[in-house]
């Protein structure tokens, strides 16, 4: 997969909207944010009608590019409302069609059996704060991920020339397990692993620490790794620089989570893992719980422009009265930026749910629009 020298120009004036983007994130309500994303748009539109593709790659790569500058004129109107696109429009243009509709489904559909389930399961765990056992669990990490390597090397997840380290770090409520892609490593909080006491006893559960280190590893790192073998479409680690491409970014992540799945099945013997821990984790893989807080959010904001009548009606209609109420109370006050990016993780199962991969590498082989992703996994250069 290489893309021709006749769509550098068109690439440049890409990645200038994708600053633009960030920029206009960061600030939606400055209308000179706004001023400079639309005028990146145009830019990119201008660029689009001079450029010739040279290859079948080139033109899915220009029709990426084409959906990207759609998408963006969609966020310009997303968290402000400009008279233009409705909110429901504004997010199916961003995410695909029938993104709307899925969320809703999600919110109706949400498995309350489940949730009261995991947490009766934690309430029979006897926690005790991992930080008293630093060193052990550093260690325990250590041998960990080479298994996850060489698992992710035989089932062609990982590139054999891709070098990478994962190192502990101390806890931390606001820091979460990310991939460093400039020293090539995974950083993960010891407070990953669950430490419980049973009876005098203590037992070590590393099944949170083996879901996240195939998200964060197999995932994000192999998907940033692989993308940069092409000019475009390039992984990019922060979401706001081009957001329909974050729910590519996060199937990839949800899918390394399910191969999580198969690589306990096949070295549960070798592994510290709890039953209770384990059950738990495989529970957590979906993203419906997100559904909820982005449907309230969502409802709150389409009736303050007017496009419904009442957001507590609309969510009466997915679950009950007193629950839209208790909805609308907790998370009505979050932003409309943060409820977009949320949306990415259900956009993204929604991805394996409609595409079939045959080829974990091309899969993760840039970060691609959602409805041009179909197109690149189907065709052959």
């Amino acid at each position: 997969m290489k893309v021709s020298e006749s769509l550098d120009n068109v690439i440049t004036a890409t990645e200038d909207l994708r600053i633009r983007s960030r920029l206009f994130y960061s600030s939606p309500l400055n209308p000179v944010a706004h001023r400079k994303l639309l005028d990146a748009i145009e830019n990119v539109e201008a660029e689009i009608t001079k450029t010739e593709p040279e290859t079948k790659f080139d033109e899915i790569v220009l029709d990426n590019i084409k959906n990207y500058k759609d998408a963006m004129n969609a966020f310009s109107q997303f968290p402000i409302d400009r008279g233009e696109m409705t909110i429901k429009q504004s997010l199916n243009r961003i995410y695909g069609p029938g993104v709307f509709e899925r969320l809703k489904q999600d919110s109706k559909n949400y498995n309350w059996e489940k949730s009261y389930e995991i947490n009766e399961l934690e309430t029979k765990r006897n926690k005790v704060d991992p930080r008293r056992f630093q060193e052990d669990l550093k260690q325990q990490l250590n041998q960990l991920h080479p298994k996850i390597a060489e698992y992710g090397e035989k089932n062609n997840l990982i590139p054999e020339e891709f070098q990478f380290d994962v190192v502990a770090i101390p806890p931390s409520r606001k820091q979460r397990a990310f991939y460093n892609p400039q020293q090539k490593e995974v950083n993960i909080g010891v407070d990953y692993f669950t430490v419980t006491k049973n009876n005098g006893k203590i037992e070590v559960d590393s099944s949170n620490v083996i879901y996240t280190l195939f998200h964060e590893l197999i995932g994000h790192a192999v998907h940033q790794h692989n993308s940069d073998t092409i000019k475009s479409p390039k992984f990019t680690e922060k979401a706001s620089d081009d957001i329909p491409a974050k729910a590519h970014i996060e199937a990839v992540g949800i899918l390394s989570s399910k191969h999580a799945e198969k690589f306990i099945e096949r070295k549960r013997d070798e592994l510290p893992i709890t039953d209770i821990g384990l059950q738990i984790r495989k529970s957590k893989i979906t993203t419906q719980s997100k559904s909820g807080p982005i449907m309230t959010k969502i409802y709150d904001q389409m009736e303050k422009r007017g496009e419904i009548d009442s957001a507590e009606e609309k969510l009466s209609q997915l679950q009950s009265k007193e629950w839209a109420t208790a909805a609308l109370d907790s998370w009505s006050n979050r932003s409309m930026n943060k409820t977009l990016i949320e949306a990415s993780y259900v956009a993204g199962e929604k991805i394996l749910d409609e595409i079939q991969i045959n080829s974990f590498k091309k899969f993760t082989t840039g970060a691609w629009n959602p409805q041009t992703l179909k197109k690149h996994m189907k065709n052959e250069y």
